[in-house]
């Protein structure tokens, strides 16, 4: 009765389809954007810890995931437009569509980000846990003292904070050169 009305409305336009394809073309390019930013957030966190850098702050992670959201909820919307008015036989969806995804991906790919690092946490899925985590690894401090000798030398005496160097002597560095 329903899908009569419903094909009455759209004339000869309506597909095979049943209402759970629908459902599932229309949010494929929220879930697809989603995951596009979540990897696109984790593999930048992930090329700073390998260069070394110091860890983003949680602000500048969320400034970030904001706007990769947005440009990835805008480009899958826009990737699979083509494929949603092909299989749904609909009109072509407008700009609205795409700015609205790109606001829902930029809103919610932090909070499954989030979501699935506490749920593999309190799962004990160490995998999944130890990949969505990138967690830097906090350097030593040292203290240098650097003293200059009668002779032209200097001499470096490194104490880290820890005490790991305590039964180190002082070293020559660098000897000037006597004319």
């Amino acid at each position: 009765m329903m899908q009569e009305a419903f094909a009455a409305m759209l004339g000869d336009k309506i597909s095979t389809i049943p209402w759970y394809a629908y459902t599932a073309l229309t949010v494929a390019p929220f879930f697809v954007g989603c995951l596009l930013a979540i990897a696109l957030s984790i593999y930048r966190l992930r090329i700073n810890k390998k260069s070394g850098g110091e860890p983003y702050s949680v602000k500048s992670n969320y400034h970030f995931s904001f706007l990769v959201g947005f440009a990835c909820g805008c480009f899958t919307q826009y990737s699979l437009q083509e494929v949603g008015e092909h299989l749904l036989s609909i009109r072509p969806l407008t700009l609205k569509a795409t700015v609205v995804t790109g606001i829902f991906v930029s809103i919610f790919n932090q909070m499954i980000l989030d979501l699935l690092r506490g749920f593999s946490l309190r799962k004990e899925w160490t995998g999944l846990y130890s990949f969505l985590t990138v967690q830097h690894v906090k350097k030593k401090e040292t203290k240098i003292d650097v003293s200059f000798d009668d002779d032209g030398g200097v001499t470096v005496n490194e104490d880290d904070e820890y005490g790991d160097n305590i039964d180190t002597d002082t070293t020559i560095i660098y000897q000037k050169p006597k004319k």
